[in-house]
């Protein structure tokens, strides 16, 4: 019931059931069976000429890819719009994510490596988001290409004189002096 339920519930993307795209028609339930068997002959699945059934499945293929391809935009829309685009010029500095693999032996945990690696040097742009890295010793030697979404745009520290820091505020209760309980314990 579950599996006839999947296979003929209509796809959003491809705007038809899985059954229709598996066998070219829509499953018939056993009560179009037993009451008719003269309907299912005379129904669109039954083609004495495979012709007319070939061209009507070449042209809703067609139409499924172009209904494919329009749900994609439009997800890509979706995806795009709170997407920054980067854009790197010759000669940035950038970081490189790495991907580091945990090691027992070593005693290494991923999660206590860095997650990028020191400033790289952007020389040229392959395509509109992949890049091609130099180390910044040797600009004229090619390291490799990356997408822009390994990459995040290296900015200089700050100096360490860059002016007063606001004093941290302890939170909660203030703590009890011994001098308070000094003067509580008099009191009584």
């Amino acid at each position: 019931m579950i599996r006839f339920a999947l296979n003929t519930a209509k796809c959003e993307t491809t705007n038809h059931t899985a059954a229709f795209l598996q066998f070219g028609g829509e499953l018939g339930t056993t009560d179009d069976v037993t009451h008719y068997l003269r309907a299912l002959i005379d129904n669109d699945n039954f083609v004495a000429e495979i012709t007319p059934y070939l061209k009507r499945f070449a042209r809703l293929t067609a139409e499924i890819k172009d209904h494919v391809e329009q749900k994609q935009d439009e997800l890509k829309t979706y995806y795009d719009r709170r997407r920054r685009q980067v854009f790197y010029k010759s000669g940035d500095q950038v970081w490189v994510t790495l991907h580091p693999i945990s090691k027992s032996q070593n005693k290494e945990s991923r999660k206590f490596m860095p997650k990028r690696e020191r400033p790289y040097l952007v020389i040229t742009n392959s395509s509109p988001n992949t890049f091609d890295i130099a180390d910044l010793a040797r600009p004229d030697e090619v390291l490799g290409t990356y997408s822009s979404s390994a990459l995040r745009a290296y900015e200089l520290p700050v100096s360490i004189d860059s002016g007063t820091a606001a004093p941290l505020r302890s939170r909660g209760r203030p703590k009890k002096y011994s001098a308070d309980l000094v003067q509580a314990t008099k009191e009584k």
